[in-house]
């Protein structure tokens, strides 16, 4: 959970870092009124900005008061006061004398205005480049979205997973039922299914030795009668049935073959003692694997539940991400007024 986590905090904070880089400046208009935004470029007549909803607008710089570069809020209100009260001072103006005293002071505040955009313009050079990258980091942060809407949308139970409280004998019962589940049920697929695999392939060896196992005591059993008790009777009634002068012949015969079966009997014997050992083997490495799996799957669970034993369904929380890439015109200063194309993302997720 945590590792799955960790990636959206991350983004969070990058998307929040991009959002103050680009909307640092605030042009006060003298009606007191003000717009946050980046000035992407001038004239000596108009600013061009770019508002935080990604649309460029164009104001004249006579109604412009002041602009403000990384301002406090306390800043901004005292600005725009002072922009309010010499909008009413102007209203005010009765006669000449008070009407020229006015246009003084706005000659003043516009060659006040210009030295400010001017000590702060940026090259176009520059200005291109900062968009590009702007763009970029935007394209980066749609490709983690997209990321995180395929993994939404492939595992809808993602959230009742992790909302649901936590023991480590959920993982024990799993593996108990079908070794490898709890491993697999704590998304530790590559543990669970080595686990899942070495069992079932332990346990198909074990129960292949233990065919061979009976089915050489069989024939072991079978050969034992055969050579104690059949084979001395069949010896015996052969060579009486036989004429006197072959009966030593068809004796001797006979005792060969049975000495070869006593050699053959003891040599199956001594595989079966070797089989019988390696399927022992088999099945305590099996019953091993099998425990192994429990006792690992316990301990996992102790980190798997205390990872959200905290957590409860009121602490999940939803944040949104509203992304927007902004295709400009060629000329910023003949399209100030066109609204841009741009492609909305909107992204959600809970945790």
């Amino acid at each position: 959970m945590v590792s799955k986590i960790k990636p959206i905090f991350q983004f969070s904070f990058l998307f929040l870092f991009i959002t103050i880089s680009l909307f640092s400046e605030t042009v006060v208009m003298r009606s007191g009124k003000s717009l946050e935004g980046k000035i992407v470029e001038q004239t000596s007549d108009i600013i061009i900005i770019l508002d935080k909803k990604g649309v460029k607008r164009s104001i004249s710089k006579r109604v412009v008061y002041k602009v403000l570069y990384n301002a406090s809020e306390k800043e901004k209100l005292k600005v725009e006061e002072n922009a309010r009260a010499l909008l009413e001072k102007e209203k005010a103006a009765k006669d000449a004398i008070a009407a020229e005293e006015l246009r003084k002071l706005e000659e003043e505040r516009l060659l006040e205005l210009e030295t400010v955009l001017e000590k702060n313009r940026i090259p176009v050079g520059e200005s291109e480049e900062t968009m590009m990258e702007y763009k970029r980091r935007i394209g980066e942060l749609e490709a983690k979205v997209k990321d995180m809407e395929d993994f939404l949308g492939r595992r809808t139970d993602w959230r009742a997973y992790y909302a649901t409280p936590r023991s480590e004998w959920d993982l024990v019962k799993r593996s108990a039922v079908l070794p490898g589940w709890g491993h697999h049920y704590a998304k530790e697929d590559s543990i669970g299914s080595a686990y899942t695999s070495l069992f079932f392939t332990s346990f198909a060896l074990y129960l292949g030795s233990k065919a061979a196992v009976r089915n050489t005591k069989n024939e072991l059993a079978a050969d034992a009668v055969e050579i104690t008790v059949i084979q001395p009777i069949f010896n015996s009634a052969l060579v009486s049935l036989s004429p006197a002068d072959t009966q030593a012949a068809v004796g001797n015969f006979l005792s060969v073959q049975t000495y070869e079966k006593m050699n053959k009997f003891q040599k199956d014997s001594s595989e079966y003692g070797q089989l019988k050992s390696a399927s022992g083997n088999l099945e305590k490495i099996t019953i091993a694997l099998y425990l192994g799996q429990l006792v690992h799957s316990y301990f996992t669970g102790r980190t798997w539940a205390e990872l959200n034993r905290q957590k409860t369904e009121t602490e999940f929380q939803t944040t949104t991400f509203h992304l927007r890439t902004i295709q400009e015109p060629s000329n910023p200063v003949l399209y100030a007024n066109q609204r841009p194309n741009r492609i909305e993302m909107d992204f959600s997720y809970h945790y």
